[in-house]
């Protein structure tokens, strides 16, 4: 993403040293930053860059612009995403009869065993034309791998068609035109497989509280009761105690009403350190948290901006800026070095060129480190990115990756 480098004409006014010192040294500095933009292959909101391991192999999921994606895990030349097979056909607008046809890919999970894409049918109401979701589905297939690559055969499972309540409603105030939705999905996408989960949330009418089921393979979801969620204080008043997220930490599952949460794990390591994002309503301050055993630690007491993905790598932890639901703003990536085993409590500068292309003015959606075990300028690094408004540039909305051997951040 590239900065404008604004007229030197400026600089031209200072004596000479100064020209030197106060004008071309910082041109320089992120002039070096700016590499040779790579070709898009990836683009779209992209929710979620899921883990799938079968056979012994691990895989790279996404949903994005030609449907669901996916890639050998270590493979980490650009370019080499390959499109798996939908039960469905991806939307396409129907002008005689003024309607979508098709359905939306939202996301990808995966679970130990079976990967679940979340789709969206849609229904055209009133004289105005208005498009809405009408249904929500979620499907799920146990993927084999045929020769390297992930196996076309078999069937999608549709597991809300099992369901005998349509537990995704959504509503449409037409007065203000706003969409309402009280579901949301999350899971552990941890990096050893066993531990991986995939839930759901839903909003029950008649008994005003929030149900939770955990998805099993191809069968009926099972509902669950937790009692032990750690209360961020992120949710809104009306939706206290809500939950959207869930770790694998210390030989159990434990959920949070945070949004961003992940741990240390590798695939070789158990987590020995779990982060997550807080916010303090009474003091309007966003903080990052890190639990050892059940000791909490505050490593940012106030970043100035919501934590929309955490993704540790042996030696420091990246941080993915955002609010999506207010609109845009506060975005961007930040780094936190882990020194002698010990996390820092102030950010420090990247060495790569990470916040060159990932400024500001674009949000963060979601990040995995596909080696967690290596230091960060060694590591595989996927962050999928997005903007609101005129803040950003359309073909930069989608995957960006980080290769050791390329050594830049660059458009997957």
């Amino acid at each position: 993403m590239k900065r404008i480098i604004k007229s030197l004409s400026i600089c031209c006014i200072f004596s000479l040293s100064l020209m030197f010192t106060s004008c071309w040294d910082p041109i320089f500095h992120d002039l070096r930053k700016d590499v040779k933009p790579e070709k898009p292959t990836v683009s779209g909101n992209i929710a979620a860059i899921t883990r799938y391991t079968v056979g012994g192999k691990e895989f790279l999921m996404v949903s994005a612009d030609d449907g669901l994606r996916y890639k050998d895990a270590e493979n980490e030349a650009h370019g080499s995403w390959s499109t798996y097979s939908l039960p469905f056909n991806l939307p396409k607008s129907n002008f005689d009869d003024t309607s979508i046809d098709g359905q939306q890919l939202l996301t990808v999970l995966s679970s130990s065993d079976t990967v679940y894409i979340v789709s969206a049918e849609f229904r055209t109401t009133g004289s105005e034309g208005t498009t809405l979701p009408s249904k929500i589905n979620i499907w799920g297939k146990k993927i084999a791998i045929d020769d390297g690559s992930l196996s076309s055969d078999g069937e999608w499972v549709n597991i809300t068609d099992k369901l005998a309540t349509d537990y995704f409603p959504v509503s449409y105030d037409i007065y203000t035109g706003i969409v309402e939705t009280k579901f949301n999905f999350f899971q552990t996408n941890t990096p050893m497989a066993a531990h991986r989960h995939a839930y759901f949330c839903t909003y029950n009418s008649d008994s005003e509280e929030y149900n939770y089921y955990e998805l099993k393979g191809t069968d009926v979801p099972v509902r669950l009761s937790i009692a032990n969620a750690q209360d961020s204080t992120e949710a809104a008043a009306k939706d206290s105690g809500r939950i959207y997220s869930a770790a694998f930490y210390k030989g159990a599952i434990r959920f949070f009403t945070s949004k961003t949460v992940y741990t240390d794990e590798t695939y070789t390591n158990e987590a020995q350190r779990l982060y997550y994002y807080e916010y303090n309503n009474s003091e309007s301050k966003h903080t990052l948290v890190c639990l050892t055993d059940d000791n909490k630690k505050v490593l940012i007491d106030d970043i100035g901006a919501k934590v929309s993905a955490i993704m540790p790598c042996a030696d420091s932890i990246l941080l993915g800026l955002g609010d999506i639901l207010a609109g845009g703003g506060g975005g961007g990536i930040r780094k936190i070095k882990i020194t002698n085993g010990e996390p820092e409590t102030s950010f420090s500068d990247f060495t790569t060129n990470a916040d060159f292309q990932i400024t500001d003015g674009y949000l963060v959606l979601s990040m995995i480190n596909a080696t967690p075990q290596k230091n960060e300028t060694e590591s595989a690094i996927y962050a999928s990115v997005t903007f609101f408004s005129h803040n950003g540039v359309y073909e930069n909305v989608g995957l960006w990756s980080y290769y050791p051997g390329r050594g830049n951040w660059n458009r997957e």
